[in-house]
């Protein structure tokens, strides 16, 4: 598998417009220092401001450091920037400045009433303050986060965990699973877009629990008709996210063991693949590995 530990990746490309039929807002692009070069500085603050209000409804909640590459994705001090921003908005009472429980010193920032109100008169999105959110489960919640904003900076359009449990997409669940986050593609020729279900294990899971994730990607993956989760976008692919070695092995050893059963072919393991994204109790990524479910992992393994 490949290491990456790119957590300020470039900056997305713009949305087309059917993946806006996924998003809550429009507009509000990241506009760091070198974007705003030229224009007054009350301008891009502005810019600034607003997509950090947009990442925290989208979001739900997130750290001063996953807001950097969003809002400030070119910038080389992007940390410091997004700090001194969010301190500014906290002051200006648009945000809430939470302690995660069980997780160190880490602080998760949220939309506050004057936030959200300031955000649906800016872009018509149905903000709410996040002042009775649960900050329960954030590591999960994390790693969800940390891959979904390392493929928006790849150029991937993404619906977040928080889109998806809201239903606020209109993503249908696929056999009763609601998937941690979707990466969406371009829309081709035919007016179908590729979406690629994100799952993230953080821990060992019974087997009865992976033989459910396994059975996804068994009736799902190359099916034909294709399972489309929207007019716009199919099911193509998965990619099992896991926060530590352990949860991966296991997942990985329900789907061997469904491909000496017969029940998943190659092609279908072809489709999902894998990725260690580590998390301390800080909520801060580690280095990341990436590969492919059949080639990576079990291939070898059969070898």
């Amino acid at each position: 598998m490949t290491t990456t530990n790119d957590t300020t990746a470039a900056p997305a490309k713009p949305s087309h417009a059917l993946a806006q039929t996924l998003r809550p807002l429009r507009g509000a692009p990241a506009l760091d220092v070198a974007d705003g070069a030229g224009l007054d500085n009350r301008i891009v603050r502005e810019q600034q401001l607003l997509s950090t209000l947009c990442y925290l409804h989208r979001f739900q909640w997130l750290t001063a450091r996953m807001l950097a590459p969003l809002v400030f994705p070119h910038a080389s001090q992007a940390l410091p920037l997004a700090r001194r921003l969010l301190n500014s908005m906290q002051s200006d009472s648009l945000l809430i400045r939470r302690a995660v429980p069980q997780c160190g010193s880490a602080e998760a920032f949220l939309l506050s009433a004057k936030g959200a109100k300031l955000l649906h008169e800016s872009t018509g999105a149905d903000a709410a303050s996040g002042q009775n959110v649960s900050l329960g489960n954030a590591i999960h919640r994390a790693a969800a986060n940390w891959f979904c904003i390392t493929a928006l900076g790849r150029g991937w359009d993404v619906a977040t965990e928080h889109e998806l449990a809201t239903g606020i997409t209109g993503v249908h669940a696929v056999g009763g699973k609601v998937f941690d986050g979707l990466l969406l593609g371009d829309i081709g020729a035919n007016g179908v877009g590729d979406a690629v279900a994100i799952e993230v294990e953080r821990a060992w899971k019974n087997r009865e629990e992976r033989k459910a994730i396994v059975d996804v990607c068994i009736r799902h993956l190359g099916a034909e008709p294709m399972t489309m989760l929207t007019d716009s976008y199919a099911l193509r692919q998965m990619s099992i996210v896991a926060t530590d070695m352990s949860a991966l092995r296991h997942m990985s050893a329900s789907f061997l063991e469904a491909y000496r059963d017969g029940r998943i072919t190659e092609a279908q393991l072809q489709a999902v693949n894998v990725c260690l994204l580590p998390v301390s109790r800080s909520l801060v990524p580690g280095e990341t590995e990436e590969g492919n479910l059949w080639f990576d992992v079990l291939l070898p393994a059969l070898n």
